[in-house]
Protein backbone atom coordinates (compact mmCIF):
# COMPACT_ATOMS: atom_id res chain seq x y z
CA UNK A 1 0.00 0.00 0.00
CA UNK A 2 1.51 3.34 -1.03
CA UNK A 3 2.12 5.93 1.63
CA UNK A 4 0.95 9.49 1.30
CA UNK A 5 4.42 10.61 0.23
CA UNK A 6 4.65 8.17 -2.69
CA UNK A 7 1.77 9.69 -4.73
CA UNK A 8 3.13 13.18 -4.10
CA UNK A 9 6.56 12.08 -5.33
CA UNK A 10 4.94 10.43 -8.33
CA UNK A 11 3.06 13.61 -9.26
CA UNK A 12 6.21 15.70 -8.87
CA UNK A 13 7.68 13.68 -11.72
CA UNK A 14 5.22 15.48 -14.02
CA UNK A 15 6.27 19.00 -13.08
CA UNK A 16 7.87 20.92 -15.93
CA UNK A 17 10.04 23.94 -15.05
CA UNK A 18 9.07 25.93 -18.14
CA UNK A 19 10.93 29.06 -17.03
CA UNK A 20 14.20 27.31 -17.92
CA UNK A 21 12.94 26.35 -21.39
CA UNK A 22 13.86 28.46 -24.39
CA UNK A 23 11.11 29.95 -26.52
CA UNK A 24 10.07 27.42 -29.14
CA UNK A 25 9.12 23.75 -29.09
CA UNK A 26 10.26 21.22 -26.51
CA UNK A 27 9.25 17.56 -26.47
CA UNK A 28 8.48 15.39 -23.43
CA UNK A 29 7.33 11.77 -23.28
CA UNK A 30 5.59 9.86 -20.54
CA UNK A 31 4.78 6.19 -19.97
CA UNK A 32 1.77 5.89 -17.69
CA UNK A 33 0.60 2.74 -15.93
CA UNK A 34 -1.69 1.74 -13.06
CA UNK A 35 0.51 3.43 -10.45
CA UNK A 36 -0.10 6.80 -12.08
CA UNK A 37 -3.89 6.32 -12.08
CA UNK A 38 -3.90 5.06 -8.49
CA UNK A 39 -2.55 8.45 -7.38
CA UNK A 40 -5.86 9.88 -8.62
CA UNK A 41 -7.83 7.06 -6.90
CA UNK A 42 -8.87 5.70 -10.30
CA UNK A 43 -9.47 1.96 -10.09
CA UNK A 44 -11.52 1.31 -13.23
CA UNK A 45 -8.58 -0.24 -15.08
CA UNK A 46 -7.34 -3.76 -14.39
CA UNK A 47 -4.19 -2.87 -16.28
CA UNK A 48 -3.09 -0.03 -18.52
CA UNK A 49 -0.17 1.31 -20.47
CA UNK A 50 -0.33 4.75 -22.06
CA UNK A 51 2.38 6.48 -24.06
CA UNK A 52 1.95 10.23 -24.12
CA UNK A 53 4.09 12.62 -26.09
CA UNK A 54 3.86 16.25 -25.11
CA UNK A 55 5.01 19.11 -27.29
CA UNK A 56 5.25 22.48 -25.54
CA UNK A 57 5.62 25.58 -27.67
CA UNK A 58 6.71 28.33 -25.31
CA UNK A 59 6.40 32.01 -26.10
CA UNK A 60 6.70 35.16 -23.98
CA UNK A 61 2.97 35.20 -23.24
CA UNK A 62 1.79 31.61 -23.32
CA UNK A 63 2.38 27.86 -23.44
CA UNK A 64 0.83 25.85 -26.27
CA UNK A 65 0.74 22.21 -25.15
CA UNK A 66 -0.12 19.41 -27.59
CA UNK A 67 -0.67 15.92 -26.15
CA UNK A 68 -0.68 12.74 -28.27
CA UNK A 69 -2.03 9.72 -26.39
CA UNK A 70 -1.83 6.07 -27.40
CA UNK A 71 -1.88 2.85 -25.44
CA UNK A 72 -3.81 -0.14 -24.20
CA UNK A 73 -6.24 -0.58 -21.34
CA UNK A 74 -7.72 -3.68 -19.75
CA UNK A 75 -11.01 -2.83 -18.08
CA UNK A 76 -14.39 -4.45 -17.42
CA UNK A 77 -16.99 -5.10 -20.10
CA UNK A 78 -20.14 -3.15 -19.18
CA UNK A 79 -22.31 -6.02 -20.41
CA UNK A 80 -20.72 -9.19 -18.97
CA UNK A 81 -18.12 -7.80 -16.50
CA UNK A 82 -15.32 -9.89 -18.04
CA UNK A 83 -12.03 -8.27 -18.94
CA UNK A 84 -11.98 -6.17 -22.08
CA UNK A 85 -8.93 -4.86 -23.94
CA UNK A 86 -9.18 -1.41 -25.49
CA UNK A 87 -6.52 -0.01 -27.80
CA UNK A 88 -6.08 3.74 -28.16
CA UNK A 89 -4.25 5.04 -31.22
CA UNK A 90 -2.80 8.55 -31.41
CA UNK A 91 -5.53 10.82 -30.07
CA UNK A 92 -4.52 14.50 -29.95
CA UNK A 93 -5.45 17.15 -27.38
CA UNK A 94 -4.43 20.78 -27.09
CA UNK A 95 -4.17 22.98 -24.01
CA UNK A 96 -3.34 26.69 -24.13
CA UNK A 97 -2.02 28.42 -21.02
CA UNK A 98 -1.62 32.17 -20.95
CA UNK A 99 0.53 34.14 -18.52
CA UNK A 100 -1.26 37.05 -16.80
CA UNK A 101 -0.10 39.64 -14.28
CA UNK A 102 -3.32 39.58 -12.28
CA UNK A 103 -6.48 37.55 -12.50
CA UNK A 104 -8.62 40.68 -12.94
CA UNK A 105 -7.37 40.78 -16.53
CA UNK A 106 -8.68 37.27 -17.13
CA UNK A 107 -11.52 36.91 -19.59
CA UNK A 108 -13.46 33.68 -19.41
CA UNK A 109 -12.73 31.74 -22.55
CA UNK A 110 -11.12 28.44 -23.45
CA UNK A 111 -7.66 29.42 -22.25
CA UNK A 112 -6.23 28.54 -18.88
CA UNK A 113 -4.39 31.26 -17.01
CA UNK A 114 -1.44 31.18 -14.62
CA UNK A 115 0.43 34.05 -12.94
CA UNK A 116 3.20 35.58 -15.02
CA UNK A 117 5.72 34.97 -12.22
CA UNK A 118 5.09 31.17 -12.31
CA UNK A 119 8.09 29.10 -13.19
CA UNK A 120 6.72 25.54 -13.40
CA UNK A 121 3.57 23.63 -14.26
CA UNK A 122 2.45 20.16 -13.25
CA UNK A 123 0.90 18.35 -16.24
CA UNK A 124 -0.30 15.26 -14.31
CA UNK A 125 -3.94 16.38 -14.25
CA UNK A 126 -3.88 16.97 -18.02
CA UNK A 127 -2.32 13.55 -18.59
CA UNK A 128 -4.95 11.93 -16.39
CA UNK A 129 -7.90 13.68 -18.06
CA UNK A 130 -6.72 13.18 -21.63
CA UNK A 131 -6.03 9.48 -21.07
CA UNK A 132 -9.55 9.05 -19.70
CA UNK A 133 -11.00 10.93 -22.66
CA UNK A 134 -9.53 8.32 -25.01
CA UNK A 135 -11.63 5.55 -23.42
CA UNK A 136 -15.15 5.03 -24.84
CA UNK A 137 -18.06 5.84 -22.53
CA UNK A 138 -19.53 2.39 -23.16
CA UNK A 139 -17.05 -0.47 -22.86
CA UNK A 140 -18.46 -3.67 -24.35
CA UNK A 141 -17.11 -6.50 -26.46
CA UNK A 142 -17.79 -5.79 -30.15
CA UNK A 143 -19.64 -9.07 -30.59
CA UNK A 144 -21.93 -10.45 -27.92
CA UNK A 145 -20.39 -13.87 -28.63
CA UNK A 146 -17.16 -12.61 -27.01
CA UNK A 147 -19.00 -11.94 -23.73
CA UNK A 148 -19.21 -14.38 -20.85
CA UNK A 149 -22.08 -16.77 -21.80
CA UNK A 150 -23.18 -17.22 -18.17
CA UNK A 151 -23.58 -13.46 -17.72
CA UNK A 152 -25.47 -13.14 -21.00
CA UNK A 153 -27.86 -15.95 -19.98
CA UNK A 154 -28.61 -14.18 -16.71
CA UNK A 155 -29.15 -10.88 -18.53
CA UNK A 156 -31.54 -12.49 -21.01
CA UNK A 157 -33.43 -14.18 -18.19
CA UNK A 158 -34.15 -10.91 -16.40
CA UNK A 159 -34.17 -8.54 -19.33
CA UNK A 160 -37.49 -6.77 -19.83
CA UNK A 161 -38.45 -6.81 -23.50
CA UNK A 162 -41.41 -5.46 -25.42
CA UNK A 163 -42.96 -8.92 -25.79
CA UNK A 164 -42.96 -9.43 -22.03
CA UNK A 165 -44.58 -5.98 -21.59
CA UNK A 166 -47.24 -6.92 -24.16
CA UNK A 167 -47.94 -10.17 -22.31
CA UNK A 168 -48.40 -8.25 -19.05
CA UNK A 169 -50.72 -5.80 -20.78
CA UNK A 170 -52.87 -8.63 -22.17
CA UNK A 171 -53.19 -10.14 -18.69
CA UNK A 172 -54.54 -6.84 -17.35
CA UNK A 173 -57.11 -6.14 -20.08
CA UNK A 174 -59.77 -5.19 -17.57
CA UNK A 175 -59.65 -1.40 -17.19
CA UNK A 176 -60.49 0.30 -13.95
CA UNK A 177 -63.91 1.97 -14.42
CA UNK A 178 -62.60 5.24 -12.93
CA UNK A 179 -60.36 5.68 -15.98
CA UNK A 180 -63.40 5.39 -18.25
CA UNK A 181 -65.13 8.17 -16.30
CA UNK A 182 -62.02 10.36 -16.66
CA UNK A 183 -61.91 9.70 -20.40
CA UNK A 184 -65.56 10.76 -20.66
CA UNK A 185 -64.77 14.02 -18.85
CA UNK A 186 -61.84 14.65 -21.14
CA UNK A 187 -63.94 14.01 -24.25
CA UNK A 188 -66.72 16.30 -23.00
CA UNK A 189 -64.28 19.19 -22.58
CA UNK A 190 -63.10 18.81 -26.18
CA UNK A 191 -66.66 19.16 -27.46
Amino acid sequence: MPTILEPMKTLKDYTIPFSSLKNGKTMFSYNLNNLFFETFNWEEFMDCSFDVSLSIAKSETMLDMNFTVSGEVVTFCDRCLDSLEITVANMNFRQLIKFVENYEDVHKDELEYIPINSHEINVSSYLFEYCLLTIPTKNVHQNIEECNPNSINILEKYLLTETSEDENANENTEIDPRWNKLKELKNNKKQ
